[in-house]
């Protein structure tokens, strides 16, 4: 089927000049990146989303358009978000070149950068461990760099984090065999976990209930791989797709998102990586893969809170850690799939909420929590 999308002219768009009002829906392609040409080009990609859809043109714009009119809010706050980022950021994010509506639904195009994005390096099996390790150290700076900057200006919130966190736990619990989730022991990678999600979650309920909210005028917020492009010939790199759902907090928050995105991506693209075994006391999981586990072993940065503990002041690192934690069970939250095995102890695939729950420990096993 044809692109709704015009070819790429060099002229700002213009909808009502370009589409007809009916009789056209997006194409129905399932892939997750753009496929090659033999020239090299890239063909026509469409992602699906469940509130938009991503198309790829072959002249090298990318296309976001909301799924249906009723997505056409979030859509609209993207871009707000967006066009005050560049306005602050302008050498970090990509810009909007062109918006519109087209059969009620809201859109908007970018330039796609040319480069990979921080999730294709990790995760891909051409790149040497040497290259990765550095390229996330280098994304971390600037991520951290941004995130410093984001923060220069902090108000207080009427929020609460206790509340937040509390939103989150309830909400796991609400979900069949959520309460046995937060009490299982893990092993990971023939280590046993020094405590619960739930004994964390107890933990991080008392500990956030002195810290007050702040928020910032302008924050990106999804400093997750897959939105940290890093441009060709070592040019730096670039972000899209800034996350206008959250709640206002502080900017600490996107930095949590770089650390924990690993594990996030891990559980929701390459779950297959991940063996489970279940014993009567405990969920072993561990990454046959041996690229994998010496990747997860070389980069500090997917496993350690040490790494990010002298960015900042002891009372920002004690911050950062509450937003982590609530970045991890959130995501717990948002990915939870359901098993139709009546306890942990069946054998089944391993589950998103599993795998994200074993990065979480992975990282708080080496926190001291005097109080547990």
């Amino acid at each position: 089927m044809q692109s709704v999308f015009p070819k790429h002219t060099g002229k700002p768009w213009s909808a009502p000049n370009y589409y007809p009002t009916a009789g056209i829906d997006l194409p129905l392609v399932a892939q997750t990146g753009p496929s090659k040409m033999a020239d090299g080009s890239c063909k026509r990609t469409v992602v699906k989303r469940s509130a938009h859809d991503v198309e790829i043109l072959p002249s090298g714009i990318v296309v976001k358009i909301a799924r249906e009119p009723l997505n056409n809010a979030k859509l609209i706050r993207e871009m707000r978000a967006i066009d005050a980022l560049h306005t602050k950021f302008p050498d970090s994010i990509v810009p909007i070149l062109s918006r519109g509506e087209i059969l009620g639904r809201r859109y908007y195009m970018m330039e796609r950068q040319q480069g990979r994005s921080l999730s294709e390096i990790v995760f891909s099996q051409d790149v040497s461990l040497v290259e990765k390790c550095s390229t996330v150290e280098q994304a971390l700076q600037f991520v951290v760099d941004l995130v410093t900057r984001e923060r220069s200006h902090l108000t207080v919130s009427a929020l609460r984090y206790q509340d937040i966190l509390k939103r989150e736990s309830d909400e796991i619990r609400a979900q069949v065999r959520g309460d046995m989730l937060l009490r299982t022991r893990f092993v990971i990678e023939e280590t046993e976990m020094a405590y619960t999600i739930g004994e964390l979650l107890n933990y991080y309920l008392v500990t956030v209930s002195d810290i007050p909210v702040k928020q910032a005028p302008v924050s990106h917020q999804n400093y997750h791989f897959g939105n940290i492009i890093q441009l060709d010939n070592g040019r730096g790199f670039r972000l899209i797709d800034p996350d206008t759902s959250l709640p206002a907090i502080d900017p600490l928050f996107g930095l949590a998102r770089f650390a924990f995105s690993y594990w996030h991506e891990l559980a929701t693209e390459h779950s297959t990586l991940v063996q489970r075994t279940a014993t009567q006391d405990s969920l072993i999981l561990s990454l046959p893969n041996r690229c994998y586990r010496q990747l997860v072993s070389a980069v500090p940065e997917l496993m350690q809170t040490r790494v990010f503990e002298n960015l900042f002041s002891p009372y920002d690192i004690c911050l950062f850690h509450a937003l982590l934690f609530y970045c991890f069970i959130r995501s717990v939250r948002i990915n939870w799939e359901d098993s139709t095995l009546s306890d942990r102890f069946s054998d089944h695939d391993v589950t998103a909420q599993e795998i994200i729950s074993a990065g979480c420990l992975t990282f708080f096993g080496s926190v001291g929590l005097s109080s547990l």
